[in-house]
């Protein structure tokens, strides 16, 4: 190990401290997701995500504040291979039939869906969706368990999604 090289002071060891500070490196070089309430995704191959489903229900804005609480964000889909990251997580943790807020909105310009950082949201739009009737209070986003998407009003107050990296999970 390269603790035990170092050599403190006045060429004394500090052991206690070296074995400190491998306890401390250990434990942050792989944390767990599941340490504090996520699910584990290594669905995606050049990194590793966390997930967790918030059930509180909460508009867009107040997912997006609760989420940062814990060092993450709102779920942010802005691919193929992260929406059946999401869609397995989706199936495996929650009741069928169950709907969550997720990052996106066209508030800035009509049908051009974008995450919060400006990527663009990749979406399974639902049969009919999004609707051409509410276009005008529609700019939010919600998932379901079958992996497909609806535009919603941003006011609405449903559950959520939170995600972080592995590594931020402690």
């Amino acid at each position: 190990m390269i603790l035990k090289n170092l050599v403190f002071g006045k060429g004394t060891w500090r052991k206690d401290w070296i074995k400190a500070k491998a306890m401390r490196i250990v434990l942050h070089a792989s944390p767990k997701c599941s340490d504090v309430g996520y699910h584990e995704s290594n669905v995606l191959s050049d990194r590793c995500i966390c997930f967790r489903a918030n059930y509180d229900k909460k508009t867009k804005l107040e997912a997006e504040v609760e989420c940062s609480k814990e060092k993450g964000s709102i779920v942010q889909i802005e691919s193929g291979l992260k929406h059946d990251a999401i869609l397995q997580f989706i199936q495996d943790e929650t009741q069928p039939g169950s709907a969550f807020l997720v990052d996106g909105s066209d508030e800035a310009v009509e049908d051009n869906w974008r995450l919060s950082d400006g990527r663009p949201l990749y979406v399974v739009w639902r049969a009919g969706e999004p609707a051409q009737c509410c276009k005008r209070y529609e700019h939010c986003v919600e998932i379901y368990n079958d992996g497909t998407t609806n535009d919603i009003q941003c006011s609405l107050k449903l559950p959520f999604l939170c995600e972080k990296h592995c590594y931020d999970a402690i």
